[in-house]
């Protein structure tokens, strides 16, 4: 029989805070910057679970990234990149707190490069100013970084996302 392990996660919930968006803006916005950054594979697959989804303020962001993290060693294809960033996402949601009822916006994304193929997680980050608007970030739990896509196509060649999931 299988043994199954629990991954520790923050002693206390994280208040967060931030604004409800729909599906399809997040959608919209997470198209056109994919685009934009020519990153969108033409196959792009992607999973949405809620119709709402809640985006946090990059204090809250920055909060949430001081308690959690992936306490597992990487393991060559055993527990690597999609593992870490599944459970990232969801010891995140186990996490939070907020009032709002939609789901988190962080989802799982995959990706194709130069070297292969790779996974991490992508956090929207609403800003109110200067102007309201919704920015994008990559966060690797492996090395526990956020990114910005400029950092990500540093690192990875020829980057192009074929399946994100909420």
């Amino acid at each position: 029989m299988p043994h199954i392990h629990r991954f520790p996660i923050a002693s206390q919930p994280v208040t967060v805070h931030g604004t409800q968006v729909q599906r399809n803006f997040l959608h919209n916005v997470m198209i056109s910057y994919f685009d934009q950054h020519g990153v969108r594979d033409r196959y792009l697959h992607m999973f949405w679970g809620d119709r709402r989804y809640f985006v946090m303020t990059r204090p809250s962001i920055d909060a949430l990234l001081d308690r959690c993290s992936v306490l597992q060693p990487y393991v060559p294809e055993r527990f690597d990149c999609e593992d870490f960033a599944r459970i990232f996402v969801a010891d995140a949601v186990r996490m939070v707190h907020y009032e709002a009822q939609a789901g988190l916006a962080i989802a799982k994304g995959s990706f194709t490069h130069d070297g292969g193929a790779h996974a991490l997680n992508i956090i929207f980050e609403w800003q109110r100013q200067p102007q309201e608007k919704i920015v994008v970030h990559f966060f690797e739990p492996i090395r526990h970084k956020l990114m910005t896509m400029a950092d990500l196509q540093a690192d990875y060649q020829n980057v192009s996302f074929y399946h994100v999931s909420f």
